[in-house]
């Protein structure tokens, strides 16, 4: 195993070095391959929801956004593709605000990425595209959604899906190189809260590598809402980074449940992606999960603003036609 494939067992956030044990552990292809896409499927709504929560804390507002996170309050939230948009969205404009710790070359194509490149050039000729040499980290997303949807498709044949199981590895082995931030801000679990001294004292769990690590206390200010029981990323300097409750839950110590939609009218659903389980919560979350993540009204408002002129214009523009 080298030393990057290493890192990804012992530095990166728990339910993902979970998941790449057991990509390593697979005993042949067709197992290889699911644990693969389930892999992917996690990295991408956890790098997902980092870039809207950080494009939440920027106080942006964009109207495809809004209509992005308002899918999340749909019965079936949002599916890979949808997540993929929402990276790509947030990302955006994040770069713009400068307001990022995910890499700022994610749409730059380069031909420094030789598994992605091969990766990609193999589902192009699936999709019978052009024969392009250099993609992006962006572009590997978008063929790695490409590749989850088309292997529940009956007319992928097993021999099809083994002959780009290598390559799927590799290139997500190399896209998650290039998520190196995610060492430098780790996962933690903020256990429980008292105030002492005037400020915050966090008891705080590590959720790094294949084990949680309980950490010493972390005090913060008192005007720093980190309530108990809630997920969170880190900066270098080990101050809070960014909440990502309600989307992202932890339960039985070590499962982390990442939400994945409405349970009929009646329970929110979360999945924990390296166990079977299921997870639901009672009606009265979903009024609190809302409040918690879609704070995007201002850009909801906007957009009805816009909607708003545009038909008031229609509206003149036919009056003074037909008199």
């Amino acid at each position: 195993m080298t030393n990057q494939q290493q890192s990804i067992l012992n530095e990166y956030p728990l339910p993902i070095s979970k998941l790449y044990l057991k990509v390593q552990n697979s005993s042949d292809k067709r197992e290889m391959n699911k644990s693969l896409l389930t892999l992917f499927e996690f990295v991408l709504k956890y790098i997902a929801l980092v870039s809207l929560k950080e494009f939440q804390e920027c106080k942006s507002n964009d109207y495809k956004v809004s209509e992005a996170i308002d899918r999340l309050d749909e019965p079936k939230g949002l599916g890979v593709g949808n997540w993929a948009n929402l990276l790509e969205q947030c990302h955006q404009i994040n770069l713009l605000n400068n307001k990022t710790i995910l890499p700022i070359e994610y749409f730059e194509t380069r031909s420094t990425y030789p598994f992605i490149n091969k990766f990609c050039q193999i589902i192009n000729r699936w999709d019978g595209k052009q024969n392009i040499t250099s993609f992006s980290l962006h572009n590997f997303v978008d063929k790695a959604v490409i590749l989850r949807n088309k292997a529940s498709h009956p007319d992928l044949s097993i021999e099809m899906l083994s002959e780009v199981t290598g390559d799927f590895k590799l290139a997500l082995e190399e896209f998650l190189y290039h998520m190196e931030w995610m060492k430098n801000y780790p996962l933690v679990f903020n256990e429980k809260r008292e105030v002492a001294n005037e400020e915050w004292v966090l008891s705080i769990i590590k959720l790094m590598g294949n084990e949680s690590i309980k950490l010493l206390s972390l005090n913060i200010p008192l005007e720093q809402d980190i309530p108990s029981s809630v997920l969170l990323i880190l900066d270098p300097n080990n101050k809070p980074y960014l909440r990502l409750d309600p989307i992202l839950l932890l339960k039985k110590k070590t499962n982390v449940y990442l939400f994945n939609g409405h349970k009929g009218n009646t329970y929110s659903e979360y999945v924990c992606y390296d166990t079977p389980d299921r997870y639901d919560l009672p009606p009265d979350f979903r009024t609190r999960r809302k409040a918690c993540i879609l704070h995007h009204k201002k850009g909801l408002k906007w957009k009805n603003k816009q909607r708003n002129a545009e038909k008031h214009t229609i509206k003149n523009s036919r009056s003074m036609q037909f008199g």
